[in-house]
This record gives structure tokens, C-alpha cells and sequence, in this order.
């Protein structure tokens, strides 16, 4: 009974692991939402690899009162266990950002800098959550307007 039992657990953990996490070729398709008003992170796990990585602030307040959004497309990032992180910067931005996926859910922070002509631009620390979802959603959510 008592090997019953833990090879049912080990089954439940395995099975808690996405593939795509665990490094197979199974490409995982995640949508998310920021806590700011228009925020996105959308990204594709393949092979132990946060791939197709798109982040965008939502309306960004500058120094000189206008508002812009702060769009990224990033490299891929290497999962460590479940956990991504990633920085950029130039000459006139900077990124970050950070997740953990877990299940079918994931979540994490980002923030995004940028000079915009005489302003500065900061959106400090937003929190982000996502949720897989198909491959249909997916290329749905990145259908060019008609």
C-alpha cells in the first residue's frame, strides 16, 4: 500500500511539471495581463527556454506629462527550474523582466525605462499573470488588426 501510495505521488509531480518546462520539444503558448491598465506579456516555452517573449506597459507617465507605452521583444531566456529573468538596456531604455510558470498558471514582475525625446519615462514595478493557453489562442491574440 505504502508503494502505492508514493508512486502516486510521484505520478501527481510529474504530472505538475508542464513538458515544455521539463525540456521536451513541447512548446507551451502563454497569455498574459499586467496589474496596469493594457499591460501584456505574452511568451511560448520550448525546450527549457522562455521563446517569443513580448512585453508592453500599459499608458507610461513621463517626466513631461505624456503618456507612452513601453514595448519589448526579447532574446530567449533560459528557465532555471520553473523561473525566467531576464535585462536589456541601450543608450536610451531598459528592461526587466521575471516570471515563474508553474502548472498551467504563471506570474512575475517587469519594468520597463525609457528616454522619449527631453522626458523620462519609468513604469516602475508591474506584476504580471498569465495562463496557457492553445496554439489557435495564441495566433488569434497576434492576428494583425482587419
Amino acid at each position: 500500500m505504502r508503494k502505492l501510495a508514493l508512486a502516486a505521488m510521484a505520478v501527481a509531480m510529474i504530472g505538475a511539471t508542464p513538458a515544455a518546462v521539463a525540456g521536451t520539444d513541447e512548446k507551451t503558448y502563454w497569455l498574459g495581463k499586467g496589474n496596469e491598465r493594457h499591460s501584456r506579456v505574452d511568451f511560448i516555452v520550448k525546450n527549457g527556454k522562455v521563446q517569443s517573449l513580448f512585453t508592453i506597459t500599459g499608458a507610461t507617465r513621463c517626466s513631461g506629462g505624456n503618456k507612452v507605452s513601453l514595448a519589448n521583444s526579447w532574446d530567449p531566456i533560459p528557465l532555471d527550474g520553473t523561473s525566467f529573468r531576464g535585462r536589456r538596456q541601450d543608450n536610451n531604455s531598459a528592461a526587466f523582466v521575471a516570471g515563474h510558470v508553474r502548472g498551467e498558471r504563471a506570474e512575475g514582475r517587469m519594468s520597463a525605462k525609457a528616454r522619449w525625446f527631453d522626458e523620462s519615462c519609468d513604469t516602475d514595478l508591474l506584476r504580471w499573470k498569465a495562463k496557457q493557453v492553445t496554439e489557435e489562442e495564441w495566433d488569434e491574440a497576434h492576428e494583425p488588426p482587419h
